[in-house]
């Protein structure tokens, strides 16, 4: 996980960390959830996988 973080620039590093928050959102009332994230090669381009929640 340090090695990704080290090759994405920080700001869209901020911006990955800011489109999962607003994605888990979505699920106020669960306990628990997460996340799978795909970040392309490019380390600028990412998508959110299927999200996981428990309620």
């Amino acid at each position: 996980m340090i090695f990704l973080v080290n090759k994405i620039n920080p700001k869209n590093w901020n911006e990955i960390q800011e489109t999962c928050i607003k994605a888990l959102s979505l699920f106020p009332n669960s306990f628990y959830g997460g996340i799978d994230l795909l970040i392309y090669p490019n380390f600028k381009e990412y998508a959110i996988e299927p999200i996981w929640y428990l309620f």
